[in-house]
């Protein structure tokens, strides 16, 4: 996407830690940077979001969301489930390419695959997640490059903002576009905002590796 599309958009395009890229895709040049993120527009299209949201939405075990050890709703609120790979296997061959190809691109983590399966994370009206990072303690401790796919149509909920701190500097509001993906390093402080109206849906992605030193 070039900066004038992102510009059109609301993005902020001064701020070149953000790669905006079309899906499928694939880089050339090799650009090291741990505090780069990656945008594709359009990892999936309208007939498999809608596939997606229908399979969500018959999930059985759709729980509170832990933290740490135990539920914390002044930290986080919001049920979450998950998609078995074999129902899903050509989203997660699509998700594991767009990794690899962004960790090569730019973080050059050494990454050894799945540990997790994807999670789909719903935000119901008041439910949100605190700044926090994707790696931390047992399991998590090895979470290397973060996914989150929007599921929702923007003007079916407000509020519900995806917020990332990128080198120190303001956090940076990304745009609410159905199937878009965002991939980062997981040790990156993102947040949701409290939803005001509706639902917010998403997949949230982890791809593993020996944990940061």
């Amino acid at each position: 996407m070039s900066k004038k599309r992102i510009r059109e958009s609301g993005w902020d395009t001064t701020d070149e830690s953000i790669t905006d890229v079309d899906a499928p895709f694939r880089f050339n040049q090799k650009q090291s940077s741990l505090d780069h993120i990656v945008i594709a527009p359009s990892i999936v299209s309208e007939q498999e979001l809608e596939l997606i949201c229908t399979k969500c939405k018959t999930l059985t075990g759709q729980v509170d969301a832990v933290v740490g050890e135990g539920i914390n709703h002044e930290i986080r609120k919001s049920t979450v489930c998950h998609l078995p790979s074999s129902d899903f296997a050509w989203l997660y061959e699509r998700v594991a390419s767009m990794i690899i190809n962004a960790n090569f691109a730019y973080w050059n983590f050494n990454l050894s695959g799945w540990v997790e399966p994807v999670q789909y994370t719903r935000y119901d009206k008041d439910g949100f997640y605190t700044w926090h990072m994707d790696c931390g303690s047992a399991s998590a401790s090895t979470r290397k490059v973060s996914m989150t796919i929007q599921l929702s149509d923007p003007e079916s909920y407000e509020g519900g903002e995806f917020q990332i701190w990128i080198s120190g500097k303001e956090p940076v509001t990304l745009e609410k576009k159905r199937g878009c993906a965002i991939i980062f390093p997981s040790f990156c402080l993102h947040r949701v905002t409290p939803v005001t109206r509706g639902c917010r849906e998403s997949l949230v992605v982890w791809i593993h590796g020996p944990a940061f030193t």
